[in-house]
């Protein structure tokens, strides 16, 4: 619980987190389509030039605003990839709503509803505060989207039983025919639909952040630009729309052709475990790929010491911390290589202590900005800096600077007389 808020404000929570923090990273409505359609968003914020088939429609006076924008446009700050269990997977996990009886399957569909309305957090506060307020330690938790696990362990589970039960009546292909149309409507003939009519389903493809950032550009070169940027991302979108398409069409006609007693069990359950394994393993590819896998001693490589840490590392005094200026304000608490080699003010973990990231909030960011404007003023020169400034940086003995206008474009250090110390004594309480 902060310190720094009053008890009753609406955003803070009764003995966790802000509201606003906790659903921060909040699965958007349409995007829960991305369990059918993975790029239903465009996949992860990775920069959409990094896309070579996609960029294959991109005006190339362009290509230097799409190495900055990414590939993914929902209204998450941003993401790894999206959730997504299989377009066959959802196909029999909706074909088991029908044939599958008993409490079971009840239990699986409730959770995975539950998963879905939690997911979209801030897009569907209501829900999401009735837990934070009543359902003991939720409010403890950020990223709300995470909760999708449950999702994606109860859909194939359900998935599985519609299976066992085709598996072991074949008839029901002929007896349930109604509800396998419906069930081949509601996720193929919705990834036809999207394959088909893009722009209908979701008029915008760009974010709202997006669109901020944008706003900068004239509004006779953005109309263009956003232009291409969505014919772009519709063919990202369209072109997964129609890949899950085609592997619910062979699924279904897989099951189909058992259903007729055209194939046997043992080739129908080897042929959807190879459909549903090369779908998963293709998606899967994208972002677990073959770069990632490389041995520990190349690793360890990504940790480069610039001349900057190789001139701070002269000083052998234990007892000092540095500021990385680099990147700043968006990579000084998003990048962990200069903690490889100093103790850092910066550096990036997923668990976060409340009591530092408010000082890093309401202290270190604000005096960042001012230090970086001062010294810059000052050409480095620390002796006509105003060291007021930044007092909470030198309280935690900030004795380096690492500022990125050096020669050859090199990062370069620049000592503070001013820090505290190692250890100090305070004078005066306010």
């Amino acid at each position: 619980k902060s310190e720094l808020v009053k008890p009753d404000s609406h955003n803070q929570t009764k003995s966790g987190l802000e509201r606003d923090y906790i659903t921060q990273w909040s699965y958007g409505i349409g995007e829960t389509f991305s369990l059918l359609v993975p790029n239903v968003k465009g996949g992860a914020s990775v920069p959409l030039a990094a896309n070579e088939k996609a960029m294959e429609k991109a005006n190339p006076m362009y290509n230097s605003i799409y190495s900055q924008i990414g590939q993914y446009w929902g209204e998450q700050p941003g993401t790894s990839g999206p959730v997504y269990v299989g377009a066959f997977v959802m196909f029999l996990f909706v074909l088991g709503l029908f044939i599958v009886k008993g409490p079971m399957k009840w239990a699986l569909l409730s959770a995975t509803v539950l998963s879905v309305l939690l997911s979209w957090g801030k897009n569907f506060m209501g829900f999401t505060d009735f837990f934070l307020d009543y359902i003991p330690m939720y409010d403890k938790f950020r990223a709300v989207s995470s909760i999708l696990v449950i999702a994606e362990f109860t859909i194939p589970l359900l998935a599985v039983l519609a299976l066992k039960e085709v598996m072991a009546r074949p008839q029901l292909v002929k007896e349930q025919a109604r509800s396998f149309y419906i069930s081949l409507g509601l996720t193929g003939g919705i990834a036809l639909l999207f394959a088909l009519a893009p722009g209908f389903f979701f008029p915008s493809y760009v974010s709202s952040m997006e669109m901020q950032a944008l706003q900068g550009i004239p509004a006779d070169q953005l109309a263009p630009l956003l232009a291409n940027l969505e014919e772009i991302r519709q063919s990202i979108f369209t072109s997964d729309a129609w890949r899950s398409f085609f592997v619910i069409m062979i699924g279904t006609a897989v099951l189909w052709l058992y259903g007729m007693g055209k194939l046997k069990a043992k080739v129908t359950i080897l042929a959807l475990a190879v459909l549903c394994l090369a779908d998963m393993w293709s998606v899967n590819k994208r972002y677990l790929y073959d770069e990632q896998f490389v041995p520990k001693s190349k690793r360890t490589e990504a940790f480069v010491k610039t001349q900057a840490d190789e001139i701070i590392l002269r000083d052998t005094a234990p007892d000092y911390r540095v500021l990385n200026f680099v990147g700043f304000p968006s990579n000084t608490f998003n990048e962990n290589n200069t903690a490889y080699w100093h103790k850092s003010i910066g550096g990036y973990h997923a668990a976060k202590l409340r009591r530092y990231q408010e000082m890093i909030d309401h202290h270190i960011m604000p005096e960042m900005q001012d230090t970086y404007q001062a010294v810059a003023a000052a050409g480095g020169r620390m002796d006509s800096v105003d060291a007021s400034k930044f007092r909470v940086l030198n309280m935690l003995n900030t004795k380096y600077f690492i500022f990125p206008a050096g020669e050859k474009g090199q990062p370069v250090p620049v000592e503070n007389p001013y820090a505290y110390g190692n250890a100090w004594f305070v004078d005066k309480v306010q």
